[in-house]
């Protein structure tokens, strides 16, 4: 599993999971929308805000799975600040919703590597 710790970005072993007694060598990286127990949020007028952001991040462009994954939290961090500011302009008391995607992966990827994508075939 990918994770931040507000400066680094690191793989952390995801409990309960092996991936590589039943994949082999296949690569597979998996995008959750949250971190367990968390709930994905969703709006009528923008759908979840997961996907959204998800396909806010051109899958081609050459940027770091460390750099993809904290455009994706820094694009629903930055929609759920406004969704609360704007609600509290409207006199709403409201908590920011909270909710962090996760990436896990089948093998440890090198975080800064910028062809990634492109090496797992994805063009």
């Amino acid at each position: 599993m990918l994770c931040h710790d507000g400066t680094n970005s690191y793989w952390d072993d995801a409990e309960g999971c092996a991936p590589n007694s039943w994949l082999g060598d296949k690569v597979v990286l998996h995008y959750a929308a949250t971190d367990v127990g968390q709930t994905a949020h969703e709006f009528n007028s923008t759908g979840g805000i997961f996907t959204r952001e998800f396909c806010n991040v051109d899958l081609l462009e050459e940027i770091s799975l460390e750099e993809r994954s904290q455009s994706i939290q820094g694009y629903m961090d930055k929609f759920f600040n406004e969704y609360k500011d704007m609600k509290l302009k409207e006199g709403h008391l409201v908590e920011r919703p909270v909710q962090h995607h996760r990436v896990y992966s089948s093998h440890k990827q090198d975080l800064k590597d910028k062809y990634l994508f492109r090496q797992l075939g994805f063009y």
